[in-house]
């Protein structure tokens, strides 16, 4: 994987630890800053900068170059549930316990002019969420 590297481009580095045993894979990863170019490898600083980062050399085949242009980032928000959408709710708390389902959204509930609840038809069942926690799967092709 062939990267045009730059200075300040910022790079996901991935670690782990290799073993014999069949569960030792366990990758790491590391968000970092270059700072400098070189044939094969990168001079690399943690991301965000702290008083204690550390820099690193680090193979250039060992990254991947994370796109962080205003494009990339922030110019489209999650889409928003609308009723009707097939949707995923997840970290949802009843009786101290989690759970995730999916379903349609059947309502939505709002306090201070900002969804907060709704109601999910699962089956025959409705269940409750909060509104941030729905994933939109699929749109309702009817809106």
């Amino acid at each position: 994987m062939s990267e045009n590297w730059r200075k300040g481009d910022l790079a996901l580095c991935v670690g782990g630890k290799i073993g014999k045993d069949q569960d030792s894979s366990s990758p790491t990863f590391s968000i970092c800053k270059v700072l400098e170019v070189g044939q094969f490898d990168l001079l690399l600083q943690e991301y965000p900068e702290r008083s204690f980062s550390k820099t690193e050399i680090a193979p250039a085949e060992g990254c991947i170059k994370i796109p962080v242009g205003e494009e990339n980032v922030f110019t489209q928000p999650a889409s928003r549930p609308r009723v009707g959408d097939l949707v995923y709710a997840f970290s949802s708390t009843k009786y101290g316990k989690e759970e995730s389902f999916s379903g349609i959204l059947y309502s939505i509930e709002y306090n201070f002019g900002k969804p907060k609840t709704c109601q999910v038809l699962c089956g025959e069942d409705i269940k409750v969420s909060h509104y941030e926690n729905l994933l939109v799967l699929q749109q309702n092709s009817e809106q």
